[in-house]
């Protein structure tokens, strides 16, 4: 048993089994744990979604975060096989095209 003064000089018990002091005890271990925990699941979110997100779109990609996955845009010609015959058209979609990798580059 401690025998310590008090702040009006009364003299107070502190002992091991005092309930305050345990309390007082676990609550500061369960608040440190979440702490860890909040902090530990933080850095996982950034580490697994979005410092990779951000590298992909600096690439000019695209990244879905629910698959993970960074990928290239391609146009939809490409897919199709229909050929941009005006040239109207196709100064607008190559106009497009850079107007996107500009934005990716910021």
């Amino acid at each position: 048993m401690i025998f310590k003064a008090g702040v009006r000089g009364a003299l107070q018990i502190y002992g091991k089994t005092d309930p305050m002091k345990l309390t007082i005890e676990r609550q500061t271990k369960i608040i440190f744990g979440v702490f860890l925990a909040t902090t530990f699941t933080i850095f996982m979110i950034h580490i697994v979604w979005v410092w990779p997100g951000q590298r992909c779109e600096e690439s000019g990609k695209w990244w879905d975060w629910r698959t993970r996955e960074c990928a290239q845009p391609i146009a939809l010609s490409s897919i199709t096989g229909r050929i941009i015959r005006s040239d109207a058209a196709r100064a607008a979609a190559k106009a497009e095209v850079s107007k996107l990798k500009a934005a990716a580059a910021k």
